[in-house]
């Protein structure tokens, strides 16, 4: 889905030179460096972290902004600005955030994990389950790379505006794909690449059909308790965190004048959004997402493999992007290849990706609608790259 001049830098206890501390290190490094290289190593990336994320605040990005850092065995996690668009309360740790299509990678991860157990197959005709035109030509790999040529319905203008009119309204899957039921393909399966919000609310369709269960279920049995993550939740279709660790997101592109609160009632553009982008998470647990994901501990390696086969895919919004998987963006900065998924929502942005040849997982979110995450991740990167922790990955 789409998506200060004051600034408050969190970092870890040890570094002194923090203005206000509230970080958590996410995971145990394995195995553990000598207690003073720890330390450097955290206070080198908490100082890096926060220089990026300082500068990104004060060039008009999001109120606040979280984010998670693993470089090797070293962690980072801190909250930097604020919750609010009046900056009157500081952005914390244990804040959570909608995080948008970044929902597809964990969607893509349910899939895979019913093709490994052999109750599906990437190569079934999704018209078993789905009723669109031209749907016994379309695959579930198809919907996976977004190469089945099914219109994106998040592009209509009248569902969106909608949307907005009715804050409370709640979306239910097949209407969401009903919306694009009366338009053709918008070419051969297979012969193209183009990005649909419908491909993915498919998949959580077809998820829920094969196993008769809820994707809420699936997402908290398959990746959610086995990765440990705290933060993540699938709303509103289970229940949530404490209502007060919601941070109210603020929307400046859909309607022409002023800046519109996003707040946790606003349910319907989550529902909106559903398995292409309904999950509500945080920075370090994001990191942890994708750290399970990478190590082996949600797929198995046949699985890994064809969710990391890349097409071309080259984006004129990203043009960092050279390719996409299942669920996964492969983006390529600075000689640094990337590999995760970008987020946006109306009031939120996200972004979460792991560079396996630098050994490094860098997650970020912010309540800040079209949040330039993409100069956020570079600006990390950057600052990164200057200390020696990174050069001695």
């Amino acid at each position: 889905m789409r998506t200060s001049p004051s600034v408050v830098i969190v970092s870890i206890a040890l570094l002194i030179s923090a203005c206000g501390a509230d970080v958590v290190a996410y995971r145990k490094a394995e195995p553990a460096p000598a207690p003073e290289a720890a330390v450097d190593a955290r206070q080198e990336i908490a100082q890096a972290v926060g220089r990026a994320a300082g500068a990104h605040l004060e060039q008009g990005g999001a109120p606040g902004v979280q984010v998670a850092v693993r470089v090797a065995g070293a962690y980072h996690a801190g909250a930097y600005g604020h919750r609010d668009h009046k900056r009157s309360e500081s952005a914390r740790i244990d804040d959570v955030y909608r995080i948008g299509s970044v929902t597809k990678t964990f969607t893509a991860v349910v899939i895979l994990s019913l093709v490994q157990e052999g109750r599906l197959s990437l190569d079934d005709c999704i018209g078993r389950w789905i009723d669109l035109p031209n749907a016994y030509d379309v695959t579930v790999r198809r919907l996976l790379n977004h190469t089945s040529g099914i219109p994106n319905y998040s592009e209509r203008t009248l569902p969106s505006l909608g949307t907005i009119l009715r804050p409370r309204y709640l979306w239910r899957p097949d209407q969401l794909t009903a919306l694009v039921r009366r338009q053709g393909l918008l070419f051969e399966p297979g012969t193209r690449h183009s990005y649909s919000n419908t491909n993915y609310v498919a998949l959580g369709i077809i998820a829920e059909a094969v196993t008769d269960r809820g994707i809420d279920e699936l997402y908290r049995e398959r990746i959610i308790e086995p990765a440990g993550l705290r933060d993540t939740f699938f709303l509103p279709y289970e229940q949530g965190p404490d209502p007060d660790r919601l941070v109210v997101g603020y929307e400046r592109d859909l309607l022409p004048f002023a800046t519109q609160p996003i707040t946790p009632h606003n349910l319907s553009w989550l529902t909106y959004g559903y398995a292409a982008g309904a999950m509500v998470s945080s920075a370090p647990d994001l990191a942890r997402f994708v750290d399970a994901l990478f190590e082996g501990i949600l797929l198995e390696p046949p699985a890994l493999a064809a969710m990391t086969r890349f097409i071309a895919a080259p984006h004129p919004r990203i043009p960092a992007q050279t390719g996409y998987g299942f669920g996964l963006r492969r983006l390529e900065m600075d000689g640094t290849v990337l590999l995760g998924h970008t987020g946006t929502i109306p009031g939120f942005g996200a972004i979460v990706m792991h560079a396996p040849g630098a050994d490094c997982t860098i997650a970020a979110v912010g309540n800040l609608s079209r949040l330039d995450s993409l100069g956020l991740m570079k600006a990390i990167l950057t600052e990164l790259g200057r200390t020696n922790t990174w050069q001695a990955r």
